[in-house]
């Protein structure tokens, strides 16, 4: 150890006595520091795009302006059609270009869904009112509130909170508070056949789930009644899952199970 503490003194006095050591040692990083702390920036500044308006409506038209008044963006020209925008960029003045599709304005408002936050059935009707009078034209039950199994106790939490959502739902509808007209997504399952239970409500308009998919990946074979369990597997886990790791058998079976028992 006293030999290790001798060779370190010594490097460090060969060190301190030679200048360009020094600067190696302590110029640099200091320089590194100046460079990338002040000179060097990731931040956006006038990059020049083109913009593409086929909607040229209220909406674009406000967001347009403000693209214009931004620091960010320089809006070099607004091009009439699609066809244009190659040679927008063969030119060589503009690094995007903005598109806006048609209609966009009545997509923007269709495509808003908003989703119940409650803990009990009483604040779910209250939420899904003030939903509708802030404007709301679709909104989402998600699947796992915890006040459904509240609403329907089961000594399977998984069935419970299934049956806790159509029974909120239901009840929902049968006090008006839902209407036929209305517009409602359901946001997952707990069990893939639940969906299947909303069969006649005119109002349910969309459904979306990785049940099937998430089933499949923890190696789960769907039965003909569907599952009593929801798979414990979440989709940020098999981002950067190899294709050999999937079992594609079993993925389209369940695939092909969960349209069955559901009618879809």
């Amino acid at each position: 150890m006293k030999r290790f503490i001798g060779f370190v003194k010594k490097e460090f006095y060969h060190i301190f006595r030679d200048k360009r050591s020094l600067f190696i040692l302590f110029g640099m990083p200091i320089a590194q520091i100046l460079l990338f702390g002040f000179a060097i920036t990731n931040e956006i500044n006038n990059v020049d795009i083109a913009i593409l308006d086929q909607s040229n409506d209220i909406e674009t038209q406000k967001i347009i302006y403000k693209i214009k008044a931004s620091p960010y963006f320089n809006v070099e020209n607004q091009i009439e059609k699609e066809s244009d925008i190659e040679s927008e960029f063969k030119k060589g003045k503009i690094k995007a270009v903005l598109i806006f599709e048609p209609n966009f304005s009545k997509n923007l408002e269709t495509k808003k869904v908003a989703v119940v936050q409650a803990t009990t059935i009483h604040e779910a009707a209250t939420c899904y009112q003030t939903y509708k009078d802030l404007g709301y034209k679709k909104i989402a039950f998600s699947y796992g509130a915890s006040y459904y199994n509240d609403v329907v106790p089961h000594p399977n939490k998984n069935l419970g909170k299934a049956l806790g959502r159509i029974s909120v739902i239901s009840a929902l509808y049968k006090t008006r508070v839902i209407e036929d007209n209305d517009r409602v997504h359901l946001l997952g399952c707990q069990v893939p056949q639940e969906f299947g239970w909303y069969r006649g409500f005119k109002f349910i308009e969309s459904i979306d789930t990785s049940n099937p998919v998430m089933a499949a990946l923890e190696g789960i074979r769907y039965t003909n009644a569907g599952l009593t369990e929801k798979p414990k597997a979440i989709m940020n886990d098999y981002f950067f899952m190899l294709s050999d790791q999937v079992n594609y058998e079993l993925l389209s079976h369940n695939i092909l199970k969960f349209r069955e028992i559901n009618d879809l």
